[in-house]
């Protein structure tokens, strides 16, 4: 199998605030507490790890509510206690990377809020 890769400005989807940004631009990295990249990601995730046992138990009791009317698969059974795991984490977005800024905006919501779980829809 053949597989080929595309740089960000090979896309043609990103401006050059978003492409400068992907870069590393010393200027632009005061907006956002990590570097788009693997190191940053390892950096978020550290940080993230103060995400209590308790609170981990509080969305998967939430997550097994809303999935009680539903038949769950093993696949589906393995996620949801894979998040009792204080190793697990998630990447939410929703739709708002539509909006305003585009991409740019896409990328900004998940390296500020990387790993992050909302919560404020369960209490």
């Amino acid at each position: 199998m053949r597989i080929e890769t595309l740089t960000f400005d090979k896309t043609a989807s990103f401006g050059r605030l978003a492409l400068d940004y992907l870069a590393g631009k010393p200027e632009l990295m005061g907006f956002a507490p990590h570097s788009f990249d693997i190191d940053g990601i390892k950096n978020a995730l550290a940080q993230k790890r103060s995400f209590s046992s308790s609170q981990r138990e509080v969305l998967v009791n939430a997550l097994y509510r809303q999935y009680s009317e539903i038949e769950r698969n093993r696949e589906l059974e393995a996620q949801l206690e894979a998040l009792r795991n204080e190793t697990t984490f998630t990447v939410v977005t929703a739709h708002q990377p539509n909006l305003f800024l585009g991409p740019l905006y896409f990328i900004y919501k998940i390296e500020t809020d990387l790993f992050k779980i909302y919560f404020s829809c369960f209490f």
